[in-house]
């Protein structure tokens, strides 16, 4: 599996490379001017350098290429009014193998109120082609308050959970997705509203209707299963240290956001449009990061999940395990020692720490590796047990770091109530593949 995914990342990352962007110049009274932030003299300045320390075409530097991957990725490759959407070109998962597809978007060219999206895509392990469409109204533009109509046929993680933001194949957050194993294939439809209620806070609320079949029913037409759900779901994400910056094309986000938090509530409407079910869902993240210059960056992440009421079995949590091969990819938050697919659950805490002591421990002159030491804990409230699963391990990272790519290298291991006989079935290794975008 391991060939597989670094091919297919290779692959990606050499048909972006040939992607290109036109620059334009800037002014000071449209940057102060847009901007939801005050900008000193020295920010301005800042600005300018930035902007003027990017090379010609004629002259690529890995800053430039970083730059173009990070456009082509997040808007698309424009060709006339219609974007070419990247993120759904390829795609891999071990239930389903491998994923090929065409993503397309209309862009302001077309038109400046409303926007019309859809993919096509073809799994090759389970044979299925995976189709979606919407239409998004862009009611204002400075609060980014947008209203959308969709509709999707496409797989979901069984017991799926987690607050995604973006599709980003090469993006290390979404590595944890190529472990997904097991899945139920969705139809639904759906309307969401979205807006910015002040510089740190964006609501939204979604009304959705889905028909859920799990995958092995598909496999066994005789035994065929459908969940009905009607589900409306109210969402907040609060972020601190993002500046908000108001250009002509729409509302962009600058900076990374620390801390962050994300809440999450889903009500099952029972008897609307015959839904059989009636249950709540609450989910909580927690993301937050602290630098000291003399001891590193420690870095920590919370989820929360718990259903009341009766669910079926594809609104579950599904804890994410990454442990399918004794050598595999590194994910960030999920566990490295524990089987994809391994715990089902109603309730759950899972608790993320890591501590990166950057170049204070070792540095060398033309060698920067950095040692990070990492602690998972999860508590699954299953019908089996209650008790805590742990694991922890050590990575050596920036071993090598080209451009926007930088590898490094881990171990972990599972202890505890959950740990196995043998010792060495509680050790896993990891690779640890990062892409700058």
């Amino acid at each position: 599996m391991n060939k597989k995914i670094l091919t297919l990342l290779l692959l990606i990352f050499n048909f972006c490379l040939f992607g290109q962007n036109n620059l334009s110049v800037i002014s000071n009274d449209t940057i102060t001017s847009y901007s939801y932030k005050q900008l000193s003299e020295e920010q301005l300045d800042s600005t300018y350098k930035i902007v003027n320390a990017i090379p010609s075409v004629n002259n690529i530097d890995l800053d430039q290429i970083t730059y173009y991957l990070s456009s082509m990725f997040i808007n698309g490759i424009p060709v006339g009014f219609i974007n070419l959407k990247i993120d759904n070109i390829a795609g891999y998962n071990i239930g389903n193998g491998l994923m090929f597809g065409m993503g397309l978007e209309t862009n302001d060219r077309l038109s400046k109120i409303f926007s019309i999206e859809g993919f096509g895509n073809y799994w090759t392990k389970a044979k299925e082609f995976n189709y979606a469409t919407d239409l998004t109204f862009k009611i204002l533009r400075s609060k980014d308050m947008k209203l959308k109509f969709g509709l999707y046929h496409k797989f979901e993680r069984f017991g799926n959970y987690g607050f995604k933001e973006n599709e980003i194949l090469l993006n290390h957050e979404n590595f944890k997705y190529f472990y997904t194993k097991s899945t139920s294939l969705n139809d639904y439809i759906y309307v969401n509203f979205s807006t910015y209620l002040n510089k740190n806070i964006k609501a939204f609320a979604k009304f959705e209707i889905s028909d859920k079949t799990t995958i092995d029913d598909i496999q066994q037409p005789n035994n065929k299963s459908t969940y009905r759900l009607s589900t409306l779901e109210l969402k907040l994400r609060i972020a601190f240290g993002e500046m908000l910056v108001l250009s002509k094309d729409k509302l962009k986000v600058e900076g990374k956001a620390n801390p962050m938090i994300w809440l999450s509530y889903k009500k099952n409407l029972k008897n609307v449009f015959s839904s059989p079910y009636d249950f709540d869902k609450f989910e909580f993240l927690f993301r937050g990061k602290k630098y000291t210059q003399c001891l590193g960056e420690t870095s920590l992440a919370v989820q929360y999940g718990y259903i009341n009421g009766f669910a079926p079995a594809t609104e579950l949590f599904n804890i994410y395990g990454t442990g399918e091969n004794k050598f595999d990819i590194y994910c960030m938050e999920s566990f490295s020692t524990m089987n994809p697919d391994e715990f089902f659950c109603n309730e759950f805490a899972a608790l993320y720490l890591s501590h990166n002591f950057k170049n204070v421990l070792i540095d060398f002159k033309k060698f920067h590796p950095e040692l990070i030491i990492l602690t998972n804990i999860a508590w699954m409230n299953d019908i089996k047990t209650q008790k805590l699963y742990y694991e922890s391990g050590v990575i050596v990272d920036n071993i090598l770091n080209i451009g926007i790519i930088k590898l490094g290298v881990g171990a972990f291991y599972r202890y505890g109530p959950y740990s196995y006989e043998k010792p060495i079935d509680n050790l896993v290794f990891k690779v640890c593949l990062y892409f700058d975008i």
